[in-house]
């Protein structure tokens, strides 16, 4: 996690000199301004987030258990945002639920955004074809996405979101619950 604030200095590059790198770069923009500039970094292992939703971002103002603002800190990365991320590994034929928590005041639903990462290679078109068994789920046994895909879907409180792998492999992919 990298906070700008108040303004620093920054690049990615690969210190790797003979393989590729393969990330995902996400923004988020802060509730708060004028903040101190930090980094630090989580790690949550595959077998966390395996078959099931692990939250790795949690709003700072939130209540939930482990959230400590320092970079040897554990649970959810804390960020100055109402945003929260959840991470997971599916298995061929697992399904795992998001229930919508209650929508921002003055709000009648609340948002998410669902992205499956790709993994099996570098924006090949081939990862994304069912005969070439690349990840795919689908959102409340409806639409279907692949590597690379993402959607933005809505509910009100108790309405679930359900994803599941439809794929002949495991898939990895991000659920962004915003008020």
């Amino acid at each position: 996690m990298t906070s700008a604030g108040t303004g620093i200095s920054h690049s990615e590059y690969n210190r790797n000199k003979s393989d590729q790198v393969h990330f995902l770069q996400i923004w988020v923009q802060p509730s708060v301004s004028r903040l101190n500039p930090k980094y630090y970094t989580r790690s949550f292992s595959d077998a966390e987030k395996k078959d099931k939703l692990l939250q790795i971002v949690a709003p700072l103002s939130s209540e939930v258990s482990g959230v400590v603002d320092e970079r040897e800190g554990t649970g959810p990365v804390p960020i100055h945002a109402p945003v929260s991320v959840y991470a997971s590994i599916l298995s061929p034929t697992a399904t795992v639920e998001h229930a919508f928590p209650a929508p921002a005041p003055g709000e009648s639903v609340r948002k998410a955004y669902v992205h499956v990462i790709q993994t099996s290679g570098y924006n090949e078109r081939a990862a994304l074809s069912k005969s070439k068994g690349g990840a795919r789920v689908t959102i409340n046994d409806g639409l279907e996405l692949g590597e690379g895909d993402g959607t933005f879907a809505t509910g009100s409180v108790g309405d679930k979101l359900e994803i599941k792998n439809v794929g002949e492999g495991d898939v990895e992919f991000l659920v962004f619950d915003i008020e």
